[in-house]
C-alpha cells in the first residue's frame, strides 16, 4: 500500500504554519489594526425638513470650544482638538440643493446640530 505522505506535508499543517510564523502573524495583526482602529467615527444623523438639510453628531463629554466646523468645497468637516479625542475627523457631502449662507450651528447637552439651508428654486411662469 502506497503511503499518502509526500514531500510537502499534510495540508493542514502548512496552514498552521503559514499562520503560525512571524511574517503571517505580524501581518495579521497589521489587518486587524485596519478594520479596527483606535479611534471612533462621529456618530451623525441626516435629516432635512421643508427649510434645512440638517446633520446631528453626538459628541458626549465634548465642550464646544473643542470642536471645529470647516466647509472645504461641497463638504463639511467635524473636527475634535482634545488631548483625550477618541473621534477621527468626519467629512460629510452636502447636497448642491443648500448654501453655506444662514448656515447655523448649536452644542448642547452633547448633542451637535447643524442646519443648511436649502436653495429655494424660482417659480418659472407658463405661457
Amino acid at each position: 500500500m502506497a503511503s499518502k505522505n509526500n514531500s510537502r506535508g499534510n495540508p493542514m499543517e502548512l496552514i498552521n504554519d503559514f499562520f503560525q510564523s512571524k511574517h503571517h502573524q505580524s501581518l495579521m495583526h497589521n489587518i486587524d489594526q485596519i478594520f479596527q482602529p483606535n479611534q471612533k467615527i462621529i456618530p451623525i444623523d441626516i435629516s432635512e425638513n421643508r427649510s434645512f438639510f440638517i446633520i446631528t453628531a453626538t459628541l458626549a463629554g465634548i465642550p464646544k470650544e473643542n470642536i471645529n466646523l470647516e466647509l472645504m468645497g461641497d463638504q463639511l468637516i467635524i473636527n475634535i482638538n482634545h488631548k483625550n479625542n477618541p473621534y477621527e475627523k468626519r467629512k460629510v457631502d452636502l447636497p448642491s440643493y443648500v448654501t453655506p449662507n444662514g448656515m447655523k450651528a448649536r452644542h448642547r447637552d452633547g448633542i451637535l446640530q447643524i442646519k443648511f439651508p436649502k436653495i429655494k428654486g424660482e417659480s418659472i411662469e407658463i405661457n
